[in-house]
């Protein structure tokens, strides 16, 4: 019926999700299960402000505790899900196109999805899916062409050998991921910034601000 888009808007990962319906009760079991109970409860969850389906993703992250941020109407500069739709609805015509019929929506827009992932972080070279879950996403061409993986025979052996391996480099990954952070952070008030005009002021001047409440 649709595709539920989740985004973590410091790695850019992006989880999709098909849902039978639009129902608000279904949008939020779907994405209890097939996000918080896989990748972890988050500390901050984003929501649209324009959304009808706000009150129900409140209501799920005051009983889970969690915090959330309802963005001003209108204000799809700070929504990272955003860019990946547009990506998708590309990704969606090419395919109905080449397929001759709509009817390939979830599939295409599940493999979009596969491909975005895939793909570098905004300004790095960092695949998107290695902060996420620790592995970068294959294509068929580069299984073929890479040697065939050892199997282990001791997997607690295996898990130890791994820990050490990665250990040397988590001071590595932890600054790298801060840069991540800061260079989102930077971009967002540029994007945010961009479009303001300066006003300079002085002393005695009455300045009128209007906020979301």
């Amino acid at each position: 019926m649709a595709l539920m888009n989740t985004i973590s808007d410091m790695s850019q990962f992006v989880v999709v999700i098909p849902v039978p319906n639009e129902i608000s009760a279904t949008l939020e079991s779907c994405f209890m299960q097939h996000i918080l109970m896989k990748f972890s409860l988050c500390h901050l969850v984003v929501l649209n402000d324009g959304s009808p389906f706000k009150g129900v993703f409140i209501a799920m992250c005051d009983a889970l505790n969690l915090n959330y941020d309802v963005l001003a109407k209108r204000n799809h500069k700070s929504l990272t899900v955003d860019y990946f739709h547009r990506f998708l609805n590309k990704s969606v015509t090419v395919a109905a196109e080449d397929r001759g019929t709509n009817n390939f929506f979830v599939p295409a827009g599940i493999a979009a999805g596969y491909a975005w992932n895939s793909a570098p972080i905004d300004g790095t070279n960092i695949l998107r899916s290695i902060p996420a879950i620790g592995r970068k996403f294959h294509f068929p061409l580069d299984i073929n062409l890479s040697a065939l993986t050892k199997l282990a025979h001791n997997s607690s052996q295996a898990a130890l050998n791994y820990l050490k391996q990665i250990d040397s480099s988590r001071h590595l990954s932890s600054s790298i991921l801060k840069i991540i952070i800061e260079d989102r952070r930077t971009a967002h008030a540029e994007c945010i910034n961009n479009n303001r005009n300066v006003v300079v002021l002085e002393p005695g001047d009455i300045v009128m601000a209007r906020t979301a409440i």
